[in-house]
């Protein structure tokens, strides 16, 4: 870097800047830039500015500067700055004068106008002007002034070099902030897009997933539909199959037998009749096989199998009794010939009437005479097990105890363990109650043969213990803490309809047998008291739970077996005071009990003895027990309704005034309601067809 240029005055240093602080004596510290070394005259100018009006010195170190040390002190500074390579600068300390010393030091230009007059002339003296001042002809002020422009120019040309510098620097700056600022914009635009296009297949994509959920779930449903509408298709035809009958009368047709013989043929068109009004659908064929003893004339009277009752009749009237040397039967031969028989119906009776036993002294006392006694060479068990395996439901008709031990030792032949007796006797005290042993055996044929499809069935629930609790005892155990819900009776034929409401929830404590007295595939019923507050009595009641444990707060089982009540509940209030029965009904509504931790129970008030099954939800009633009341209840709930709902498999216990019914099927026009037990509007028909005959019978 080239060094400072000298003037008489000053010295101008070229592409460098010199920085002169000033300590001032109030303490402030001002800062000065100059392109050239200053003067002492710029030096007074500028602190003036600061402590106008006031005498003071300038000092560089421990130097006092004066106009003529000042440029010799700065030059030598500014030396020893540039040989070290550092920034020039100078610290300057301004003071006070005191009052008592000289005359304040001024600038060079003022001490020459005020003492101009006594200078002498100056001696002549080399000539201080650089070469370029002379060859322009300037003299040494323009010189000095020369390089003052020089200077200026100098610091401007290195100002403006700055400051150009300092403006490409920003202007850079600026282009990549903007390169920067833009690339932002780029990404952020990118950004936004995939993130719109992410939206737009997410939205695309959940659009999709519910269309194939709401596909998926229109399938599930109409498969649903299909599959349950093809099941009751299925019990339809399972129905009609276990009204498939066939009817085997075999009699004992030895002298005695007469009066039994005459109601078989006497009673035939009733008891079919009879059959009919209990099951709409029934296809019977009855067969008749009577038999005598071994040497008998005619020994064996065979009908097969025909649908034809009045052919049956006139066939039977040309029976008649005869015959019998002894008092045992030639059983065995009879049996025999019942296994030859064309049994190809679903349900297949064998209704045996005799007053007397078979041959062989197993088969009964002394009293009974036997010519004989070892048999007659056929094995009467291997007569029975062949029937068994055919499926024929064996009733024996009971007129004398004589035949009491022929019975029990063919079940011992026959036994399986765990199973009912083969051979069921019936009492038979005079002949007029053949038409009815008969016609109780047929109805318990088909009811114990019917098995239809498991969702369509009812479960059946195996009393363990009927007898209730010492109460005093359970009362004693401690309680648990719940909440009870309740539901309105629905008040319009409309809310039947509707899903179930919302419940009304209430604390309660209650007490639940450790056992149940009864249970089934999918329930067990308990014992159990409970109560809204401590204070209370407790209410006796039976609480039933499923045997599956729901989620905690999900009751969709006990919720449905309360929906049918209440839909029940409704029909029946509706019923009885519109149409005035002679005995009112009513069923009874369930509550659900929970407790902490999520189990369940329907709760229902304890029903006192004699409990009945009416009718079922395949169209079939019992006729032994059918009331009136109850089919044209069942008939007025789908007239009421316009062929939407009917009330059935009516169930409970009666009195002089009133049925009351628990765990009722509600039949509906959509199968997909009201659960498993919902048979639809085919079962809805063939239950209207059963009632009128079963009112024309009564």
């Amino acid at each position: 870097m080239p060094g400072p240029m000298h003037t008489e005055c000053s010295f101008v240093l070229v592409d460098r800047e010199f920085q002169v602080s000033f300590h001032l004596p109030d303490g402030q510290v001002q800062e000065r830039t100059y392109g050239t070394i200053p003067s002492y005259s710029i030096l007074w100018q500028q602190v003036h500015k600061w402590v106008e009006k006031t005498s003071f010195t300038i000092s560089l170190d421990d130097v006092v500067l004066t106009n003529k040390n000042t440029a010799s002190q700065l030059r030598e500074v500014v030396g020893v700055q540039d040989e070290a390579g550092s920034q020039l600068a100078a610290h300057l300390t301004v003071a006070w004068r005191p009052s008592a010393d000289a005359e304040e030091e001024q600038p060079a230009e003022k001490a020459v106008a005020t003492c101009a007059a006594n200078v002498r002339p100056a001696e002549p003296q080399p000539s201080s002007r650089p070469p370029w001042a002379a060859l322009l002809g300037l003299g040494a002020l323009g010189a000095a002034f020369g390089a003052l422009g020089l200077a200026k120019l100098l610091r401007w040309r290195s100002e403006f070099r700055a400051l150009k510098e300092g403006q490409d620097s920003l202007e850079r700056s600026n282009r990549q902030l903007l390169d920067s600022k833009n690339e932002a914009l780029r990404v952020k635009e990118s950004a936004e897009r995939r993130l719109r296009e992410s939206e737009q297949n997410n939205r695309a994509l959940t659009q999709r997933t519910a269309r194939l959920q709401d596909e998926k779930e229109e399938k599930e449903a109409l498969l649903q539909d299909v599959v349950k509408q093809r099941k009751i298709e299925a019990l339809g035809e399972s129905v009609k199959r276990y009204q498939d009958v066939d009817l085997l009368f075999m009699v004992d047709c030895t002298g005695s037998m007469q009066p039994y013989i005459d109601q078989v043929k006497g009673t035939i068109h009733h008891m079919v009749r009879r059959l009919k009004s209990a099951y709409p659908k029934l296809k019977l064929r009855v067969g008749f096989l009577g038999y005598r003893d071994v040497r008998d004339a005619r020994q064996f009277e065979v009908l097969d199998f025909t649908d034809d009752v009045e052919a049956f009749a006139r066939r039977v009237a040309n029976v008649f009794a005869r015959g019998g040397a002894d008092d045992a039967e030639d059983v065995a031969g009879a049996l025999r010939k019942a296994v030859g028989f064309g049994w190809r119906r679903h349900v297949r009776v064998l209704f045996h009437i005799a007053d007397m036993p078979c041959h062989g002294r197993e088969y009964h006392g002394d009293q009974v005479t036997d010519n004989h006694p070892s048999g007659v060479g056929i094995s009467i068990p291997q007569q029975l097990l062949r029937l068994r395996s055919q499926k024929v439901n064996y009733y024996f008709g009971r007129i004398k105890e004589h035949t009491d031990k022929m019975i029990r030792v063919f079940n011992e032949q026959v036994h399986q363990s765990g199973s009912e007796p083969f051979v069921k006797m019936v009492a038979i005290d005079n002949p007029l109650d053949v038409q009815e042993a008969v016609v109780r055996s047929v109805c318990t044929s088909i009811d114990l043969s019917s098995s239809p499809p498991k969702t369509f069935k009812k479960e059946l629930e195996l009393v363990l213990s009927p007898e209730q609790p010492e109460w005093h005892l359970l009362e004693a155990r401690p309680c648990r803490r719940g909440r009870r819900l309740s539901w309105e009776v629905p008040s319009c034929l409309a809310d039947c309809g509707a899903p179930l409401g919302a419940a009304r929830a209430a604390a309660a404590d209650f007490v639940v047998h450790s056992e149940p007295f009864a249970q089934g595939m999918s329930r067990r019923c308990f014992w159990g008291l409970h109560r809204r507050r401590k204070k209370e009595p407790w209410t006796r009641a039976v609480f039933k739970q499923f045997r599956k444990g729901p989620e905690k707060g999900r009751h969709d089982d006990y919720e449905a077996e309360v929906e049918k009540a209440l839909v029940a509940e409704f029909f029946a209030r509706k019923y009885s005071r519109r149409c005035k029965p002679t005995r009112k009904i009513r069923v009874l509504v369930p509550d659900v009990i929970e407790d902490k931790e999520g189990r369940a129970y329907c709760v229902e008030e304890v029903l006192p003895r004699g409990f009945v099954k009416y009718n079922d939800n395949k169209a079939s009633w019992d006729p032994k027990v059918y009331d009136p009341v109850l089919g044209d209840f069942c008939r007025w709930t789908y007239e009421f309704s316009a062929g939407a709902f009917m009330v059935v498999d009516l169930q409970g216990v009666s009195n002089d005034e009133e049925f009351i019914l628990t765990d009722p099927a509600i039949l509906h026009s959509d199968v997909r309601r009201f659960g498993s037990t919902n048979t639809g509007p085919e079962f809805m028909r063939q239950t209207l067809e059963s009632i009128p005959q079963l009112l024309s019978k009564l």
